[in-house]
């Protein structure tokens, strides 16, 4: 039986025989990007490896061609090798990955804080393509573009075959370019046709910032990119000229991002020669010790940090920085516990590797990584009870005197676990009911919506005031509403769920009229995580000045 592929590709044998010419151009380039550090990794072993490696590659693709060749249905060798390589590297740890072009330019983007398009989140919703978001001053939301929309065409063709990827990719292209889309809007009878000139559309690293209580700063940081020290300090800045005397940093659901951009950030608080985290690995260069390099900033800022089971890698950097030298509180819940530094390796046809290099350890010595030598499964979606059973690892002191653990995350100094969600709320976000209510209110469609004085004259679109709650008359509206749309609504089930649900009506309105950092605002004093850390600022501020004055007293006379 003859194997069949399509057009143009090569053979799963030609791709690994493509891969056995290219080996020692592979391994110069990686040198180049690396500095000395594969010569660590190979060493003169490199030599001696050259025939096995070539054996072993030989049977690969013989294994390959004869798979291509004589299996049941057709096989495209490209992803199989893809595949193969993905298996070989789950063999070494969870992290260490592949990454295909597309992945590849991915993390690019992610990392350089920005990429060029519309300026709109999108998902797919059953057989439509439905704009969750439009982002704060782009094009799509100078247009008008709104949270519930339905893109029902790019450039003439249908998007209800699409997936958001692919849509996304039509989406975006160069700056200055424009698209044309159709838009089905609820309340219009007739498609809005749009043709939308792409820019530049940062992915902000730092989205929300404002203040509190009138002194008290708020700022999320989402992920850590080329741009986030630059974004802190310009949103310190404004903060502290608008009356910020105490801060609150939330890192939780921060899955982290590029190292050098931790150290930048641990630097803004730290005093200058403070150890901030140092890595230790096998090949030269993948062990250093990185300090705080300047004074003069944010050292004296009284200080909460919040993390969550989502927090990681870079943002466990910055919390196990502040926590190992008494610098401010952590609270909230244990966090993922990665402690593995994988450095980037680019390969040929805009692939890249994501590989591995060394471990980082805090301040007091402590490696959080958690254990991963069960399944990735158990790695991946292990429940909080399941984390807090984990054994601790060796015990280190602060320099206030403190004991902090290794080993499975950054243990919060002070535990607060948020409201625990319900299957009854699980299941309305599941139907989309807080967002469909919400658009359907906001255009004028319920009971409520009807029937409210304020709206704008321009859109005849519901138009609330800041200062606006949600009460009695949005519950009973959302009721109705779920009557409507037959979603089942249980009288106790609502009961027990009716805060969650109030918040989440609350985001989504203020999301869909002002924005996402006005919903933040509007719902975070809300937050019993938050709560909890405001609480506790005179404990944080007594605890640094005593970690202050313990290593004053320690430090050598001059």
């Amino acid at each position: 039986m003859r194997g069949l592929h399509c057009a143009g590709q090569n053979t799963m044998k030609q791709v690994v025989e493509e891969f056995m010419r290219k080996r020692s151009t592979l391994l110069i380039v990686l040198t180049l990007l690396s500095g000395s550090a594969i010569g660590g990794i190979y060493g003169s072993q490199s030599e001696g490896r050259t025939a096995e490696w070539n054996q072993d590659l030989r049977r690969l693709a013989e294994i390959l061609d004869l798979a291509e060749r004589n299996y049941v249905v057709p096989i495209d060798p490209e992803e199989t090798i893809y595949q193969s390589i993905h298996g070989l590297l789950r063999q070494l740890d969870p992290h260490s990955q592949f990454l295909d072009p597309q992945s590849y330019a991915n993390l690019k983007e992610e990392h350089r804080g920005h990429f060029y398009g519309l300026g709109i989140t999108i998902q797919k919703i059953e057989d439509r393509l439905t704009v969750i978001s439009p982002i704060e001053g782009t094009p799509a939301y100078r247009m008008g573009i709104r949270a519930g929309d339905v893109i029902a065409e790019i450039e003439g063709e249908s998007t209800k075959e699409m997936t958001s990827d692919q849509a996304a990719r039509k989406l975006r292209g160069q700056k200055g370019t424009a698209v044309r889309i159709s838009i089905v809007r609820q309340g219009i009878d007739e498609p809005l046709e749009f043709t939308i000139v792409r820019d530049e559309i940062p992915l902000l690293s730092v989205p929300y910032a404002f203040l509190i209580n009138g002194s008290t700063g708020y700022v999320g940081v989402r992920n850590f990119t080329e741009t986030t020290e630059k974004e802190l300090t310009d949103a310190f800045g404004e903060l502290s000229r608008t009356g910020m005397k105490r801060l609150i940093l939330d890192l939780r659901g921060n899955t982290g991002g590029i190292l050098d951009q931790a150290i930048s950030v641990s630097d803004l608080f730290l005093r200058k020669g403070q150890l901030i985290v140092y890595t230790r690995g096998r090949g030269r260069g993948t062990s250093q010790e990185f300090n705080a390099s300047e004074d003069g900033q944010y050292e004296s800022l009284p200080l909460i940090v919040l993390v969550n089971h989502g927090s990681a890698s870079a943002a466990e950097i910055v919390a196990g920085a502040i926590q190992d030298h008494d610098r401010g509180l952590v609270i909230g819940e244990t966090t993922w516990g990665k402690g593995l530094v994988q450095s980037i390796f680019r390969l040929s046809h805009d692939s890249a590797l994501a590989l591995t290099t060394s471990k980082y350890y805090t301040p007091t010595g402590r490696c959080i990584q958690r254990d991963y030598s069960k399944s990735l499964e158990e790695y991946y979606f292990s429940t909080e009870d399941e984390i807090k059973r984990m054994p601790r690892g060796e015990a280190h002191l602060t320099p206030a005197g403190r004991t902090v653990y290794g080993g499975g995350g950054i243990t919060p100094d002070v535990e607060v676990e948020p409201p625990e969600t319900t299957k009854y709320f699980d299941m309305l976000a599941s139907r989309r009911a807080f967002f469909d209510y919400t658009t359907n209110f906001i255009a004028g469609l319920t009971t409520l919506g009807k029937t409210m004085q304020v709206k704008d004259p321009h859109t005849g679109r519901v138009n609330l005031e800041l200062s606006y709650r949600v009460g009695e008359d949005i519950i009973r509206d959302f009721k109705e509403f779920l009557v409507q749309k037959q979603i089942a609504s249980d009288e106790k089930q609502f009961g027990e769920s009716e805060y969650l649900i109030r918040i989440a009506l609350q985001r989504e309105l203020f999301a869909d009229l002002w924005g996402a950092q006005e919903a933040i605002r509007s719902t975070i004093q809300d937050d019993p995580v938050l709560l909890r850390g405001e609480q506790l600022f005179p404990q944080a501020e007594a605890m640094a000045a005593a970690a202050m004055a313990a290593s004053l007293k320690a430090a050598p006379s001059r």
